[in-house]
Parts: structure tokens; C-alpha cells; sequence
């Protein structure tokens, strides 16, 4: 399993004016998904600089609904037009052109309201050069054309166009101070195994000694149930290694895998893993057959005596040397837990892994979600 992600700010855009011009923008938002954000002043809606929205699958939508700006104007000024600038990328690619999305006027302070969103034009008779500007495309989801696995920004400005004589000569920006305003999500391209089956994607290897369990019963189970619930269980016994694996389509500058790994005794006590009964998440293999002699690569291992430690290794024709061992490890004598994995490897072959906090007591101990 894969997902990948990381955090970069990056770029530049043009100055917000001081607000003592005759005109200029005041409020700038945008809607996605049905929930509107705010980008400029503090109203009651939600932040959406520095927002996360999530991890989304090939078959999740993010999708922007419309964008809105106002604008004053005193005296003899004019304000012509309002646009939303808009780009979605990859922490680790460069950033592409932004997308224009126009906001047509909607409607003067100080008469009726023309048309919806989340802040009306009236009716303050007090401010009359007040307006509002609002654009909404057919229909925008954010990933629909993703196809690499990864941490995504959606880097927005908006821009107007007037003057101060009446004309439409000069534009002014909602820019967050000329850096832009960014919000972050994730998108995978792996498989959560919501399927029930290892045919999409193709897993092979000893696919006849592994189930997808729906609904894990393993206890204490919080946090998303989406990549909680659906995992797959080992059910050969005796003594032999078994392995599946499945095929990504590239290896990029950037990785990132995410994964949980549980263990459910039944009320009873199972098999501690030690250094004789391992389980060991391949995060890059250069063969299918994980059990080869000939395979390279990298994978966490958790096994070993006593407490078993997480352990990230290189693998060199089939032999496994480790680069380093966690300082805190799973204690043996555990009935029932979980933990969430989160391992990255940035563009510079720095690793880096995170996990949920390890159950350290107990019989039926389940760690907290990521």
C-alpha cells in the first residue's frame, strides 16, 4: 500500500493595497465541497489558509462550488471586474499556470440581494459603493484529473480591476500579503480493499492464505473507519513465509505510504511477534516475489523479543540490513491493538516515520489514530 505526501511552501504573487484607497477588495472566499472558507478578514466561516481537507481516493471528488469578492469604491472610483486565480500541484512538482475563474457582478450594497453565497450585499444604505462579485463553474472537482499519490496545495488569488477616476486601468489582489493563500489535501492511488478482493489492484503471491476482513472486530477501533476496517489477515499457520504484493506504476522523487497494522486475539492471547514470527511491509521491492534471493529494496519490520521494535531495512539480494530501530516498541503479552503507520520519503532520500501511539500495557490495548 502507498500514499505520499509532504509539506513546501513555495511562490510569490503581487501586493494587497492598504484598504485607504478609493476602491479595493475587503472580502475574498471560496466554496468547496458545500463548506465556504474565508481568504481574506475574519468572519465566521473557516480559514482556508493553512486548511487540510483530507485523503481523498480516484474516486473522491473536492469540488469548487463558486468564489466570491467584494469590493468597495468611494467618490468617483470604479471597479470593473473580479477574478479567482487558481492552481492545483504536487510539494514535490513544479507549480503549473493558474486557472482563471471569473466573478461576474452580482449586486450593489444598499438594494436587494441578487444572488446567493455566504455574505449578501444588503441592504446597508450606508455603504453604496459596496459590491459583490461571484463566479461558479459547472462543475470543478479539484481531483479529477490526479494520478500520482502525494500531498496536493491549492494555491488561490484573487484579483479586481478600476480606478479612481472611474475607469478600469489598475488591479488590485486578495493575496495574503503578495504569498498567496494555500490549502493542503492528500490523494492515493492504492488500494484501501473496500473491493473485498486482491484482482483491483492485482495482488499476487499466496493470495489463497489471505482474507479482507470488513469490519474489523479488533477492539477499541476509532478514527476513520474507511482505512480502519478493511484489512487482510493472514490465515495460514505453521512454519513458512507468506507474502502478496502489488505493482505501482512508478517510483517517484517523492513517497509516502500509509498503513495500519493490527493484531486481534479473539479474548484470548494470540502469537506475539518475535524473532521467530515477524510481519514485515515491503515499501519498495525490485521484484514481485518478495521471498527472493535476488530482491532489493526497502520494508518495516516489526519482531523481535521480549518488545518488538519497528525497524526500517535495506534489502540487498534478499539479505535485510537495518538502518535504524525504533526507541519504543509493542511489548509482547498484548491481546488486541492497532497501529497507524505514516512513513515519507522526501525528494532528498530522507526517511521519515511517524506512527500512532503504541499500546504499551494491557491486554486489550488499542492505540489512538493518527
Amino acid at each position: 500500500m502507498k500514499v505520499s505526501r509532504l509539506f513546501l511552501f513555495v511562490l510569490l504573487f503581487s501586493v494587497t493595497l492598504p484598504s485607504m484607497a478609493s476602491w479595493d477588495i475587503y472580502k475574498s472566499g471560496l466554496s468547496l465541497n458545500g463548506a465556504y472558507y474565508d481568504c481574506l478578514l475574519n468572519t465566521a466561516a473557516p480559514d482556508f489558509q493553512n486548511r487540510y481537507f483530507g485523503r481523498f481516493t480516484s474516486s473522491g471528488t473536492l469540488t469548487l462550488d463558486f468564489t466570491e469578492v467584494l469590493t468597495y469604491k468611494n467618490g468617483a472610483s470604479n471597479v470593473c471586474s473580479a477574478n479567482l486565480q487558481y492552481r492545483v500541484y504536487r510539494t514535490s512538482d513544479a507549480p503549473p499556470a493558474f486557472t482563471t475563474l471569473s466573478a461576474p457582478f452580482c449586486c450593489n450594497n444598499g438594494t436587494s440581494n441578487a444572488c446567493s453565497g455566504f455574505v449578501t450585499c444588503g441592504p446597508d444604505v450606508n455603504n453604496p459603493g459596496d459590491q459583490k462579485w461571484k463566479g461558479t463553474p459547472a462543475f470543478t472537482n479539484l481531483i479529477a484529473a490526479l494520478t500520482l499519490p502525494g500531498t496536493y496545495v491549492i494555491e488561490v488569488y484573487y484579483d479586481a480591476t478600476g480606478d479612481d477616476a472611474g475607469g478600469c486601468s489598475n488591479t488590485k489582489y486578495s493575496s495574503n500579503g503578495g504569498v498567496n493563500y494555500r490549502a493542503y489535501f492528500e490523494y492515493e492511488n492504492n488500494d484501501s480493499f473496500t473491493d473485498l478482493d486482491f484482482s483491483t489492484p492485482t495482488w499476487t503471491g499466496d493470495v489463497a492464505n489471505y482474507t479482507i476482513i470488513a469490519n474489523s472486530n479488533t477492539s477499541g477501533l476509532t478514527g476513520s473507519e474507511a482505512y480502519r476496517t478493511h484489512t487482510i489477515r493472514l490465515n495460514a499457520t505453521g512454519t513458512d513465509t507468506q507474502s502478496i504484493s502489488t505493482q505501482i506504476a512508478t517510483w517517484n522523487a517523492q513517497q509516502e505510504w500509509y498503513f495500519w497494522l493490527g493484531r486481534n486475539g479473539n479474548g484470548a492471547a494470540p502469537q506475539d511477534f518475535d524473532a521467530n514470527n515477524q510481519q514485515a511491509v515491503y515499501l519498495y521491492s525490485s521484484t514481485s516475489n518478495l521471498e527472493s534471493g535476488s530482491c532489493d529494496g526497502f520494508r518495516i519490520l516489526i519482531g523481535s523479543n521480549a518488545t518488538s521494535y519497528i525497524r526500517l531495512q535495506k534489502i540487498t539480494a534478499g539479505s535485510a540490513t537495518t538502518i535504524f530501530t525504533s526507541s519504543v516498541g509493542i511489548p509482547n503479552g498484548l491481546t488486541d491493538y492497532g497501529v497507524s503507520f505514516k512513513v515519507t520519503r522526501s525528494q532528498l532520500g530522507v526517511w521519515t516515520i511517524r506512527t500512532s501511539t503504541l499500546p504499551t500495557n494491557g491486554l486489550t490495548t488499542q492505540s489512538t489514530p493518527t
